[in-house]
């Protein structure tokens, strides 16, 4: 049992065996709330551990339904002995509990990481991050904002991580002053009013007004973005035509039938890693009329497909692609990896159009869509749930060393670069439409941010600029019908499902 001193506690000794080698961050594949009790208590346990001459009782901690509060990837946070940094562990506690909406699975973040890292420097520096005395560089969030502006100076961490890392430690005092009745002595920093300006979804310039302190670490955390990128959520950087040609090759030369299919959809589609990894089986059992030759498909809420932020967004994708999924998905191959997923899939009575498309060798899917996200697995053994990392790993790990034959051994790119590519296949199919006076850029606009499922005008403008920063513009219409042209015809001539 364990307790910050102001009367809350949680056992959490039956959840630490697996945790052998001390580490500051650590997270539980399966964490469940327990309180300790009297023998006589309905539903006691005994809890022995002979090494330290300890036997108590305990019992489980239910909800407000009656429901046992138990979690997948709870992390805690320890100090150098091993035992437990019990503030920052009932604030990780409170924040899973708060966030759960009974999904009883922690969602990543790094903010364990980052108590880690102020829990090292007040080991290190041997601070007491309860004393704040009246002179304020000596109090504990001034003393570690001067670390870690020093630590930005020297190249150590970069702007944005140190910016992270001091808004979670202001966030963790925010709790322990409002929920964990923590009275300091004086002031924790100086707050007031900022003024944010931004675009709102129609283009029109909006202001919000937000709380800010002298111990956030502020300013622009990225430089200019490179010639060759875009911002959209993030830099992301359009593939040329040669390194379209050339992923193509290599996807065929590999001859991993999940992952060329993945990457496809997502080249030909524009939609995100939990979008393509979440698609199920129902959405290419479908008898489409042979005229079509773009499929549409909602995605977001109510469609078992996953999109950022809930969006209720419509992708489109070339029939040949639909065609060469579906004939994947019921293959000899594709159903014996769907029979697995049903063997042991959270859900009950699930069938094969529940079935994600894209799954491993051993039926895991590749992302979990935030129905079986939500689900608590008594019997999980890994730190945390799929999440597209195995994706990701591929391309690092397997198909850049093939590309980097040919475009050199410093080439990279990573898989949220292919919606860009889309984003840019788009634009000068559209632009080339423009000029031969088929639509208007009006239009073209509309449709680029539609296709993208841009919230602003400002993120597609991105795309319309793009080859005009670059100079790398396409003189017809019929350059970019053949760079398609071409690439289908790789796919078509070396992909077998």
């Amino acid at each position: 049992m364990w307790t910050n001193g102001r009367g809350r506690g949680i056992d959490i000794m039956k959840n630490r065996d697996d945790c052998k080698v001390p580490s500051l961050n650590v997270t539980l594949p399966v964490f469940t709330l327990t309180q300790t009790c009297s023998e006589e208590t309905l539903g006691a346990t005994k809890r022995e551990i002979p090494e330290k001459d300890v036997i108590y009782y305990y019992r489980s901690v239910n909800d407000d339904y009656g429901v046992c509060c138990s979690f997948n990837g709870a992390e805690m946070v320890l100090c150098r002995d091993g035992s437990p940094w019990v503030d920052a562990c009932l604030y990780l506690l409170d924040r899973l509990i708060d966030n759960s909406d009974e999904r009883h699975v922690n969602q990543k973040s790094n903010i364990a990481r980052d108590l880690d890292n102020y829990r090292q420097f007040i080991d290190e520096y041997e601070v007491d991050y309860f004393d704040f005395p009246r002179i304020k560089m000596k109090r504990p969030t001034y003393r570690y904002r001067a670390h870690l502006k020093s630590q930005l100076r020297s190249g150590q961490i970069a702007k944005s991580t140190a910016t992270r890392f001091m808004q979670s430690v202001i966030s963790f005092y925010r709790w322990l002053v409002t929920e964990n009745d923590f009275k300091p002595q004086n002031p924790l920093w100086n707050e007031s009013d900022a003024y944010i300006n931004y675009d709102d979804s129609v283009g029109f310039e909006r202001t919000k007004t937000v709380k800010t302190t002298d111990v956030a670490i502020k300013g622009s955390s990225t430089g200019p973005i490179a010639d060759d990128s875009i911002m959209d959520e993030g830099e992301l950087r359009p593939l040329p035509f040669d390194e379209q040609l050339v992923l193509i090759d290599s996807l065929i030369a590999i001859g991993n039938q999940e992952m060329t299919l993945i990457m496809l959809m997502a080249l030909f589609s524009g939609a995100r890693i939990q979008t393509v990894l979440t698609l199920k089986v129902r959405h290419f059992n479908l008898l489409l009329p042979d005229h079509i030759t773009e499929v549409p498909l909602q995605c977001g809420p109510s469609t078992a497909i996953d999109t950022k932020n809930d969006k209720k967004i419509t992708i489109k994708y070339p029939r040949w692609l639909h065609d060469l999924i579906s004939a994947y998905a019921f293959s000899d191959y594709g159903i014996k990896r769907r029979d697995k997923w049903k063997a042991k899939a959270l859900r009950e009575d699930v069938s094969d159009e529940d079935s994600y498309v894209f799954l491993t060798n051993r039926g895991n899917p590749y992302y979990e869509d935030s129905i079986d996200g939500n689900i608590f697995n008594p019997n999980q053994k890994t730190k945390s749930r799929p999440d597209g990392s195995t994706v990701r790993t591929f391309i690092s790990l397997t198909l850049l060393p093939f590309m980097q034959r040919e475009l050199g051994g410093r080439y990279s790119f990573k898989f949220h670069d292919l919606r860009a590519t889309f984003g840019m296949n788009l634009t000068d199919s559209l632009v080339a439409d423009v000029e031969t006076g088929k639509i208007t850029l009006t239009q073209a606009r509309n449709q680029v941010r539609d296709r993208m499922g841009h919230g602003s005008y400002k993120v597609t403008d991105n795309y319309l600029g793009y080859r005009e920063k670059t100079k790398l513009i396409l003189s017809t219409q019929a350059s970019y019908e053949r760079h398609l042209k071409g690439l289908v015809e790789r796919i078509m001539g070396g992909v077998s499902v």
